[in-house]
């Protein structure tokens, strides 16, 4: 954290008991007008370094309240920084609203949570066995292609 502004933007932290993820601020030095249709990359100010080991990930995640009340969303649906990235977290928001909207200086602007990834193996096989829920009708997926 050798350029988070602790000053600014306060601790790092769950905000509540049972909070998975933890705020990402706009750290930047002027209000932001998100234009509709317009993505901006925002700085956090938080830079990382996850054990080297591959199991580990970070998941930047939209802010309810923004999706909802003004259509502003993590681009990519949620965004994955790998154990291996170094820097700074870097949030890309879209405005999929019909006005601009302002983002301010040390606004909450994303959520992060830090995921166990297991290792895995994968194993190439003939045919995989059938549960209760693995006969979807060929009508029903021709409906939604």
């Amino acid at each position: 954290l050798d350029n988070y502004d602790f000053s600014k933007y306060n601790e790092i932290q769950h905000e509540y008991i049972g909070d998975c993820c933890f705020n990402l601020r706009a750290a930047i030095d002027a209000p932001f007008n998100l234009m509709p249709t317009k993505t901006h990359w925002f700085p956090t100010g938080i830079k990382v370094e996850l054990p080297n080991n591959d199991f580990f990930e970070i998941q930047i995640r939209s802010k309810c309240k923004l999706a909802d009340k003004y259509k502003i969303v993590v681009s990519n649906g949620v965004g994955t920084l790998n154990s291996k990235y170094r820097g700074e977290i870097f949030v890309i928001l879209v405005n999929n609203g019909s006005n601009s909207h302002r983002i301010n200086p040390g606004d909450q602007i994303a959520q992060a949570k830090i995921a166990f990834v297991p290792k895995l193996k994968f194993n190439k096989i003939d045919k995989v066995p059938e549960t209760f829920r693995s006969n979807i009708p060929q009508s029903d997926i021709k409906q939604h292609i």
